[in-house]
Order: C-alpha cells, then sequence, then structure tokens
C-alpha cells in the first residue's frame, strides 16, 4: 500500500497478540490520530533479523517490526528506513507519533531518539 509503513510480523507464536497490535495502532485515539501501517503477516520474515526486514522495504521512512520483544510487551521496534541500525522502541499507542511525524518530515529520527527513555522506550510526546 502507498503512503503506509510497513508493519512486520517477525514473530508467529500468538496471534491473538498481533491482531490485538494491529487493532491498536490502526484505531484512532481521543485526538483523532492513528499510525497508517501496511500489516505484513509473511512467514518468511519468522525470527528473521529486522536490518534484513527494513532492507526489504528500502523506499520506507520506518519501518516497524513485531517480533518477540513486541509480542511480549507491547513495544514495537522502530528502525529508520535510511539508516537501519538506528533503533528505538515504541508503545504501540504512541506509533502514531513515529508514522505520522516521520511520514511529513515534522521530525526526523534522531528527534526522536532523543525522546527515548533510560528503558529504551519512546516517551509519549506532547506535540
Amino acid at each position: 500500500m502507498e503512503d503506509t509503513t510497513p508493519f512486520v510480523r517477525t514473530d508467529f507464536s500468538d496471534s491473538s497478540k498481533w491482531k490485538a497490535l494491529l487493532e491498536e495502532v490502526s484505531t484512532e485515539n481521543e485526538m483523532g490520530f492513528r499510525a497508517f501501517v501496511e500489516p505484513i503477516s509473511d512467514s518468511r520474515f519468522d525470527s528473521a533479523d529486522p536490518v534484513d526486514v527494513a532492507h526489504e522495504y528500502a523506499d520506507a521512512v520506518v519501518v516497524f517490526v513485531v517480533d518477540v520483544h513486541t509480542i511480549q510487551t507491547g513495544e514495537v521496534l522502530c528502525l529508520n528506513g535510511e539508516a537501519p541500525t538506528e533503533q528505538i522502541r515504541a508503545k504501540a499507542k504512541d506509533l502514531w507519533v513515529v508514522e505520522n511525524n516521520l511520514s511529513i518530515g515534522n521530525l526526523l529520527f534522531d528527534e526522536l531518539v532523543e525522546q527515548v527513555g533510560e528503558d529504551g522506550v519512546l516517551q509519549s510526546l506532547e506535540l
């Protein structure tokens, strides 16, 4: 899909959690924002290295990866499309901040990195 961000499943251990994550990121919040993602559930990505996954979507500004950690915590791995080794995590409910702002050039990936807490997760931004 054009104008959507790849939301790639690499952990196939729990389909109900995958569906719940999709629902959470695709539902508008109280301010009317949501992430515009393209769900990709392809078994060729099962246990794939996130950087390798990002290379499959080289034109994307950011690539979201649903890995084992995401399934366990709800914290989605976000890879910089220009430099996939640059990564942060964001709570599923906050993916709209990442996707919306990067897709329109309102923020740079480096600016999001600056908002990551000691736990490695993007802190909620007051925009």
